[in-house]
């Protein structure tokens, strides 16, 4: 293959390569489920306004039983949130067109980090210590 000729496929490929997608990802209404807390009539509120403005349908708010605060346990997460959503997504046969799910006022913001079990926290304790361990023995060796 002549310098030229490569030149010629370098710039075809990057011609190709360079170009954008044809056909761009379009996020529309019907990809979008909005969360609401149930037990809170400002959440709900909410959650209609931004289905209104977005032209989202209404049958994608899903609302949900949740205590009004910041943080949940991973336990509650499980119990009132995952679950709770994926069956109301399947139950409204959303399951496969909804690419974004939306949260509104009065959805907790964080999950705490699930308990550990009796060998993960041994796990932890061991692992822990070798630090421990290897930083005193690499400062012996830096003091030599």
């Amino acid at each position: 293959m002549t310098s030229s000729s490569r030149c010629l496929t370098l710039a075809c490929l990057l011609a190709v390569v360079g170009q954008p997608s044809i056909a761009p990802a379009e996020l529309r209404s019907q990809h979008v489920a909005i969360v609401a807390n149930a037990t809170n009539p400002d959440s709900l509120a909410v959650a209609r306004h931004y289905a209104a403005q977005r032209n989202i349908p209404s049958d994608h708010i899903i609302p949900l039983t949740l205590p009004f605060r910041d943080t949940i346990s991973r336990q509650e997460y499980e119990d009132l949130v995952a679950i709770p959503l994926q069956r109301a997504l399947e139950d409204r046969a959303l399951h496969s067109s909804i690419r974004v799910i939306v949260t509104t006022y009065g959805i907790p913001l964080r999950v705490e980090a699930p308990h550990l079990s009796e060998e993960e926290h041994r796990r932890l304790t061991d692992a822990q210590q070798l630090v421990k361990t290897s930083r005193t023995r690499l400062e012996q060796l830096k003091q030599q």
